[in-house]
Order: structure tokens, then C-alpha cells, then sequence
């Protein structure tokens, strides 16, 4: 049995560092990378918006995922400023693109900056989900800003 000690010790060792080099990885492709999804909407708007999209704005179980994921949600209104009257730089690039568009508008961007998603706020909760989930491991994408 101890012919085989070594050899089997090796072969675990490699196993195990390749599998920590591919954790969460297919085929080595790159790892997902957290998203973050910003909703432009006219506040003032929303009782008037589908029951359905409302619910999925407010979802504790769209939150939760996306929390579990490391991304986030951000609700702005189309006219948010700060205290310099002048709308949040961060959220700028996110403004820009829905205007124009019909509210809401939804944008998911990963954290280098790449838009992978632009466009209407889906239906309901379940389409939200899908939506997320299938952005959530994508890594390219257009530029912010771009």
C-alpha cells in the first residue's frame, strides 16, 4: 500500500490546485464578476407602472441574490441630484443612457465598467431574475460611457 502513497499524494495535490486555479469556472473561462444594475425611473411615475414591475423593483429575493453575489441594486430617479444640484457623478454614465428612453430603464454593468445589459425594466420578477442570472457570469460588453 505505501508504493502508492506518494504517487496518490501528487495526483490529489495537482487535483486539488487545479481545483482552486478553476474554482467557479468553466473550462477555465474567467470568473463571474459582480454586477451592478442601476433602474432609472420617474418616481413620481411608479404607482402608475405595472403591479408586477413593482414588485419586482421592491423583490427581497432579487435583492438577496444579487447581495449574495456581491452586486447591487440602485433605484434613481431620472432627476436625482446631490448637494451641488448636479446629478451623482457615479450614476451619471447610467442617467445618460436612459435618456431619452422610456422609464424604467435598467443598466447592468459588471465593476470594470461594462455594460451588459441597456434597456427596458423587464415585466416582472421572474424575467428580472433570468435577466440578472444571465448577465451575472458575461464579461464583455460595451464601455460606460460609450
Amino acid at each position: 500500500m505505501r508504493k502508492y502513497a506518494v504517487p496518490l499524494i501528487a495526483v490529489l495535490l495537482v487535483a486539488v490546485g487545479l481545483a482552486g486555479r478553476y474554482a467557479g469556472t468553466a473550462a477555465g473561462i474567467a470568473d463571474p464578476q459582480p454586477i451592478v444594475v442601476v433602474v432609472v425611473e420617474e418616481t413620481s411615475q411608479r404607482p402608475k407602472l405595472p403591479k408586477e414591475q413593482i414588485v419586482a423593483m421592491n423583490s427581497l429575493s432579487v435583492r438577496s441574490w444579487l447581495f449574495t453575489h456581491g452586486s447591487r441594486l440602485f433605484l434613481v430617479d431620472r432627476d436625482v441630484v446631490a448637494r451641488d444640484d448636479k446629478p451623482p457623478a457615479a450614476l451619471v454614465p447610467f442617467l445618460d443612457r436612459a435618456k431619452g428612453k422610456k422609464l424604467p430603464h435598467m443598466v447592468i454593468a459588471n465593476k470594470a465598467g461594462k455594460v451588459l445589459y441597456d434597456g427596458d425594466f423587464p415585466d416582472n420578477e421572474n424575467l428580472l431574475m433570468a435577466l440578472l442570472q444571465a448577465n451575472y457570469s458575461v464579461s464583455e460588453g460595451t464601455k460606460l460611457g460609450d
